[in-house]
């Protein structure tokens, strides 16, 4: 179950509809096939959401008229287009057509089916809830985000391949690139996100047997300097990463790597595959716990 988690800015509409969401996911519990009525609810409050902010921003819902005096409605991607040509709104874009797509398919069924809880709805309720939030922040808090995220691009661009040590809860971890991050500040609250690659025990076997987890540091303060990040985490908790070439790391780098480039290649393809579509529920979580 996912309960609405939303600022006082999001309109009481999107708040109050969601309820309903929470309500069907909290009774699939007893009927499996309820948690697919609660995305296609979940997905019609998406595009509330949307065209309630295009009202907002005075964009028109409705088309010109025809020359025999019909109006028709935009279709929902020309509504997303027109919202997200904002400059502060544009990182949306692709979580709202993502949103849409699974719509079209939910509205216009082929077959019956049931994904139940197999559908990721838990997950996709967290990422609609972040996705409405970030929608109806302010703009200067949205257009601050923007200009962070480009300054931070720059600053982890140095972590994308090395040997770093990480430092977290008194024990120390290799890892050898930050793939991706997330940035988000709302008020006082600030988030970074790093999905890290860990030096794994036993590349092959593990990754043959699907036996991985993704790795995703939560930062809530930060300081990059050079090649080294220091802050804590959302416990407050001290976190520190940092290049190193010990020689007893890059041994064990070595090591790692010589078992490495023994896995199949299609085994690759799904472990990187796989690890970043975790990554990217797990960064939803993290922002749903952290920011509303």
């Amino acid at each position: 179950m996912v309960p609405g988690k939303f600022h006082e800015k999001v309109p009481k509409d999107v708040v109050e509809a969601f309820e309903t969401v929470t309500y069907l996911m909290a009774h699939a519990y007893f009927y499996y096939s309820i948690y697919d009525e609660a995305m296609s609810k979940a997905l019609l409050i998406m595009e509330m959401s949307i065209k309630l902010k295009a009202e907002q921003l005075d964009i028109p819902l409705k088309l010109p008229p025809k020359e025999n005096g019909v109006v028709f409605d935009k279709k929902l991607f020309k509504i997303i287009e027109e919202v997200c040509r904002k400059e502060h709104l544009k990182f949306l874009e692709p979580e709202f057509l993502r949103a849409k797509k699974m719509r079209n398919t939910r509205m216009h069924p082929k077959t019956h089916t049931i994904h139940g809880a197999m559908g990721f709805t838990n997950g996709n309720a967290m990422l609609f809830v972040n996705v409405i939030n970030k929608l109806f922040l302010n703009k200067n808090e949205l257009q601050y985000c923007h200009v962070k995220r480009l300054n931070l691009e720059k600053l982890l661009s140095k972590f994308k391949q090395g040997l770093f040590v990480l430092e977290q809860h008194s024990v120390n971890y290799l890892i050898t690139s930050i793939y991706d991050f997330k940035y988000l500040k709302i008020k006082e609250r600030e988030l970074l996100l790093l999905y890290v690659q860990p030096i794994i025990a036993k590349p092959k076997y593990n990754i043959e047997n699907h036996n991985y987890e993704p790795l995703v540091l939560a930062l809530s303060q930060f300081k990059i300097n050079g090649h080294a990040i220091n802050g804590y985490d959302t416990k407050n908790n001290p976190i520190s990463i940092y290049a190193n070439n010990e020689e007893k790391n890059i041994a064990t780098w070595q090591a790692f790597l010589k078992d490495y480039n023994k896995i199949k290649k299609e085994d690759l393809a799904h472990f990187h595959l796989q690890s970043s579509r975790m990554a990217l529920w797990r960064y939803e979580e993290l922002i749903y716990e952290n920011c509303w």
